[in-house]
This record gives C-alpha cells, structure tokens and sequence, in this order.
C-alpha cells in the first residue's frame, strides 16, 4: 500500500521560472503537494497534463513535475510553453526519486500523479496511461 508511506528525502535540480534551481523534499513541507511523473520531456500526453496542471494552479496546492530527463532538456521544454509556465520541473537523472516512488520502468518513470500532504505522506497515487485509444 503506497498511501500514508513518508516520501524520501531527495534533492534534484529543477527549472523553476526558466531558471536552474535545486529542489528538496523540504519544498514540501507545510503545503499540500501534486507530483507529477512523466516519462519524456516533449512526450504530447505529458504535455497536456501539465498545460492543464499550469493553467489550473492555485495558491492552494504545490506542482512539481518530475523526469528522468535532464534539467536542459526540461529548460527547452518549458521554452516552448512561453513564459507563462509557472510549474518547477524536476530533472531526476539518476532515477533515485523515480526508484523511490517505485515508478521506475525501463529507465524512466511512470506516467502518474502523487498528491503529498503537508507533512510528506503519500495521500493518493494515480497511473495514468501514456496514449488514449480512440
């Protein structure tokens, strides 16, 4: 069972506001948290989702997205979102996060969602597929 664990301390480099930054499990403290692993930077469904994650934001709840992509690849990525882009994406190039939520597969993480309470357990887990058939 995966809700209620403690998540993993963990520090990786991030874009945040098309800047490099580090970011820690410590950045979670004190807020409600979304997580949100992708496999690819530039993958169309991973794009969608955090279109749609960046557009909904409230002040309310944290957004991370996280890949095993490097934090370069994530900078030009987010370039092509325009400035607008507000969300901090996390490159988790050693995969030590990704292992640590045990969503790694085939070298890179899972396409799915954690929801973080303030206190840094899991509260939810979602998987979500990568293509939608019509």
């Amino acid at each position: 069972k995966i809700e209620n664990k403690q998540i993993a301390s963990f520090s990786m480099e991030a874009v945040i506001n098309q800047e490099f930054k580090t970011i820690t499990d410590k950045n979670l403290e004190g807020q409600w948290t979304i997580m949100y692993f992708f496999p690819y930077a530039f993958e169309n469904s991973s794009c969608a989702t955090l279109k749609c994650l960046n557009e909904n934001m409230t002040s309310n709840v944290a957004v991370i997205g996280v890949s095993t992509d490097s934090h370069y690849a994530h900078l030009a990525w987010i370039k092509s979102f325009g400035k607008d882009f507000k969300i901090p994406i996390a490159s988790d190039l050693s995969t030590k996060v990704t292992q640590s939520f045990d969503i790694l597969d085939d070298g890179h993480s899972k396409n799915c969602a954690f929801i973080i309470s303030p206190n840094k357990l899991i509260s939810y887990f979602v998987e979500f597929p990568l293509k939608i058939d019509s």
